[in-house]
């Protein structure tokens, strides 16, 4: 697994469990003293945080550290790989322009049937 993967992985997780909550990035960044910003740029899989940021995102979600990082053997298959490049593609993009493209995903796969 490359880097890449892990930030992505990570910001995925972050992601999953800030929304678990109803938790916006800027509550969350509050919580854990990081500009809004920065949470997003997490999330996105950009970059990996802080070892401090790290803990304390930990602590407000009340999860370990491995849990965040932990992934099972299937994140490694070719379909994880690619649902992880999609993501990543998809991540910095307007909600507007994320509902288009899975509307549009939808119509493919109806299409494809």
């Amino acid at each position: 697994m490359t880097k890449r993967n892990i930030c992505i992985i990570l910001g995925k997780r972050i992601k999953e469990e800030r929304l678990k909550r109803g938790m916006t990035q800027e509550e969350l960044s509050e919580k854990i003293n990081l500009n809004p910003k920065s949470v997003s740029f997490l999330e996105r899989g950009c970059g990996v945080p802080s070892f401090d940021t790290f803990i304390n995102i930990a602590k407000v979600f009340d999860v370990s550290l491995d849990s965040l990082l932990m992934y099972d053997k299937k994140d490694n298959t070719k379909k994880d790989n690619f649902i992880s490049q999609i993501y990543y593609q998809l991540s910095d993009l307007t909600n507007e322009q994320q509902e288009f493209f899975l509307k549009t995903i939808k119509e493919f796969k109806k299409l494809a049937k």
